[in-house]
């Protein structure tokens, strides 16, 4: 008995002191979970206790998980492959968890939430490793959490944690093993390992693989570097093969159509990477405050007698795939395309925290702001200057993230209802086609090409003609579309009604989603429609239907 006792006395104090060695991480995991909590109780409260995610985004991954596990078709309709996932290893993890439990809508929020954490567990170990305190741990996982935003991102319900995740655990993997004086086979293994699921989590991994290929091919370890671009080159076949078969590319629709590609000329082309790499760097002032801060960094940490030290590698790595990403992507959307380059810039930065350099930068201001008042008010005015981006969008993530759970709520999720309700079955003409597409059986022409090959492949896009041809080929019915994003409203199609959101615009392409008929024997049939379901609206929905006898509708867009 008294050994049980002391067993179960010795449990305890064991437990408290786990518990307290990772108190940081246990912190930062509270405040994620009270943050989403909060979050989510107030977006139910505005979505009639229905959970609405904060993007249409969100549904086109559940849309081809959905049709992958029901249906065993990769697409986001049941009738046709299409290659709409630029995170196919989110989308099968989300497939897998149909697959075990039931399509259900609680799903992405579980499984964004646990990377969020896993994401956290990750950089804390990683800081132990470093040998930053608790306290400078603590900062940074508060950090990390307040300015991805992970609150919002967990709303979001997408692959950014997960991406994350594997960006930083293949950036530290590689820095280590390139900064060796001699091959160190179990780390070669784990960075085989992460190299295909970098690339798979988001294709944007490419950036990182390849950079890192290059490196060790100056190193002269060419075998690590064939390994690593072979083995980041499966997830790439996997998908474009399949997609090629079908008439598309070999990346996904969402990838070539919403990436910066060069174009024209070389000059041209140089000139259009260029402008779009600065609009990228001014529109996002954390990214750009973090790419500042890691070139300092990486200037102040050269060290001629050893330049591939792990440290100054991983500056380097991390600078290298943040212009490539403002060169050849986007940021701002809002906040997904960039928060891994937000969390990574923050990680890489706070593991110098340790290095000799930053030690005696360190002491030498703290010297300085004891000498001089002066100085002091200056280097607090600095570090106010440095927290105010990372502050502002933290405090966007918190504040914005229930309304845009309700703009879905408001636009997306009420036409994936009237699809559903009224056009089951039929196929319909849609630029935001996420929710539509998982909550209606339905057959699709995507007006912007990311779930229709023909149209991202075809002239569809910018010829009103051929986006014409191909929905009466398909036998369109009605088009739910954003005017100003189509090549032109084609000559058969008669506007009948439109919805206008009246609230703030935080996750909408557009206010105003336009209902058109895209024969003039639909327009009757697609009236009675609209005024059925204008009671069902909510109130911040104005619903406008065309009287009757309008002409055709090219002329009234907006």
């Amino acid at each position: 008995m008294s050994d049980v006792i002391s067993s179960e006395s010795e449990t305890a104090p064991s437990r408290l002191s786990f518990v307290r060695r990772h108190a940081p991480l246990f912190e930062a995991v509270g405040f994620l979970s009270m943050m989403v909590a909060y979050i989510v109780a107030a977006a139910l409260k505005l979505n009639d206790s229905i959970l609405i995610y904060a993007r249409d985004d969100t549904y086109i991954h559940m849309s081809i998980a959905k049709h992958l596990v029901l249906h065993h078709v990769w697409g986001v309709t049941p009738y046709a492959f299409v290659s709409a996932s630029s995170s196919p290893l989110w989308t099968s993890i989300l497939a897998a968890s149909y697959w075990l439990f039931g399509v259900g809508d609680k799903a992405p929020l579980v499984l964004s939430l646990l990377s969020a954490i896993a994401l956290l567990i990750l950089i804390d170990k990683l800081l132990r490793r470093a040998r930053l305190t608790e306290s400078e741990i603590t900062v940074v996982l508060f950090a990390v959490v307040f300015a991805m935003p992970m609150p919002y991102l967990v709303l979001d319900a997408m692959e950014p944690a997960l991406h994350t995740i594997f960006t930083i655990a293949f950036l530290y993997c590689a820095s280590e093993l390139l900064s060796a004086q001699r091959n160190r086979y179990r780390d070669a293994i784990v960075l085989a390992i992460l190299a295909p699921l970098l690339v798979a989590a988001r294709f944007e991994g490419l950036f990182l693989l390849t950079l890192t290929a290059a490196l060790f091919v100056i190193r002269r370890r060419y075998l690590y570097a064939i390994l690593l671009l072979g083995l980041g080159a499966i997830p790439v076949a996997i998908v474009g093969i399949p997609s090629m078969i079908h008439g598309g590319w070999i990346l996904p629709n969402s990838v070539m159509l919403k990436g910066n590609w060069p174009s024209g000329t070389v000059l041209a082309s140089v000139l259009h990477l260029a402008f779009g790499a600065m609009v990228n760097f001014v529109w996002s002032k954390v990214v750009c405050l973090i790419a500042l801060l890691t070139i300092a960094a990486l200037f102040l940490s050269a060290d001629r007698k050893n330049q591939w030290n792990a440290p100054t590698v991983r500056l380097a790595l991390f600078l290298g795939i943040l212009f490539a990403h403002l060169t050849f992507a986007h940021v701002g959307r809002p906040f997904r395309y960039e928060a891994y380059l937000v969390v990574t810039g923050i990680f890489v930065l706070a593991s110098c925290l340790k290095e000799p350099w930053c030690e005696h930068l360190i002491a030498r201001l703290r010297n300085l702001s004891r000498r001089s008042a002066f100085a002091s008010a200056a280097i607090a005015s600095l570090m106010l200057l440095v927290s105010l981006p990372l502050a502002g969008r933290g405090l966007s993530g918190l504040l914005l993230a229930d309304r845009a759970s309700h703009n879905c709520f408001e636009q997306q999720y009420q036409m994936a209802r009237f699809a559903r309700r009224f056009y089951e079955g039929q196929a319909l003409v849609l630029n935001d086609i996420g929710f539509v597409t998982y909550l209606a059986d339905i057959k699709l022409i995507d007006v912007v090409g990311l779930g229709t090959t023909e149209v991202a492949r075809g002239r569809a896009r910018y010829d009103v003609n051929a986006l014409e041809r191909i929905s009466y080929n398909q036998g369109a019915k009605i088009a739910m579309v954003y005017p100003s994003w189509l090549p032109g409203v084609p000559n058969q199609w008669t506007k009948v009604g439109e919805w206008e959101v009246d609230d703030i615009r935080i996750a909408l392409g557009a206010r105003i989603v336009v209902f058109f008929a895209t024969n003039p024997a639909e327009a009757e049939p697609l009236r009675g429609h609209l005024e059925q379901f204008d009671r069902e609206l909510p109130a911040e929905v104005s619903a406008r239907v065309e009287p009757r006898g309008t002409p055709t509708a090219s002329a009234s867009t907006h």
